[in-house]
């Protein structure tokens, strides 16, 4: 199984050549969004790669193992049985989305020894927003998240056993959705706040989420950074309106000005996505952005 990001596609199709021309009987799975995203061109172009895992491969895989040797199936009658995995034979496999409670902890022995300063931390699978840049919006994905006291306890076995501190946050945005969300987040702060562990964090969070003239935005941004949240990645993508709907953000030019002030007052430090132009911007637009 070869985990094939854009990123490193040509190492990951050259390892698989490589294993084939080793062994020529490997059977070779690859998985990703991005395999996802690209399955059928994956498969049609090239022979190395016999199958590419829809999804999330945890429980595709568990089932093509036990109808393997629980079942006493064959190959070929198992992978008939499989939903979510695509080949030659089978190009329109359905992608698997499990609620993200339904999967195993990530393995974390490699953190061990004390070389690692950074732990990566996934509370939810999915997206509430649909930016039509983004492979984050899966089709056919729904917002799973875990119990904030499930992610504390992640957190503190890391912290005790790596002597990590500083955890990074993988969720598409950390405060959720709406009101149920930034209570969930501010539970969070809680728990760490009230642990008295020195931990930090940095995370993703959406500019319409947090603006300048609502109390409970400053009270919750206040809570995180007593928390430890020192770093957060905004998506404003854009300063004038035409291509933010272009973009299909929820966020508008206004609130992203709000946002950011916003930010400053708090004094924290933040990263911008952000998209200067795309095939479609008009000078003007260009012009705002630029500005901006």
């Amino acid at each position: 199984m070869i985990t094939l990001h854009y990123e490193n596609k040509e190492f990951a199709l050259k390892l698989a050549e490589k294993i084939k021309e080793l062994i020529p009987n490997a059977i070779i799975f690859v998985g990703s969004i991005f395999a996802t995203f690209a399955a059928k061109e994956i498969i049609e172009h090239y022979d190395a790669i016999d199958f590419v895992i829809m999804g999330h491969g945890e429980i595709p895989l568990k089932s093509l193992y036990l109808d393997l040797y629980k079942n006493n199936l064959s190959l070929n009658d198992a992978l008939k049985n499989a939903l979510h995995i695509c080949s030659k034979h089978k190009l329109a496999a359905q992608a698997c989305y499990p609620d993200i409670n339904l999967l195993a902890l990530p393995e974390r022995t490699y953190l061990k020894g004390g070389s690692k300063t950074v732990a990566c931390i996934i509370g939810s699978h999915g997206c509430y927003g649909k930016c039509s840049f983004c492979i984050f919006h899966e089709p056919g994905a729904k917002v799973s998240e875990r119990n904030v006291s499930e992610i504390f306890r992640e957190i503190e076995k890391i912290h005790l056993e790596s002597k990590i501190s500083f955890f990074y946050f993988l969720d598409s945005a950390i405060e959720g959705f709406g009101p149920k969300g930034k209570e969930r987040l501010k539970q969070f702060c809680l728990l760490i706040i009230n642990s008295k562990y020195k931990l930090s964090f940095r995370a993703f969070v959406r500019a319409e989420s947090f603006q300048n003239n609502k109390s409970e935005d400053i009270e919750l941004l206040a809570l995180m950074k007593k928390a430890g949240f020192v770093n957060l990645f905004v998506g404003v993508e854009s300063g004038n309106d035409n291509d933010l709907k272009l973009y299909n953000k929820l966020c508008t030019f206004s609130k992203n000005q709000n946002c950011l002030i916003l930010f400053e007052k708090m004094n924290y430090r933040i990263i911008l996505g952000y998209i200067i132009l795309n095939p479609y911007t008009k000078y003007d637009d260009l012009k705002k952005t630029t500005i901006f």
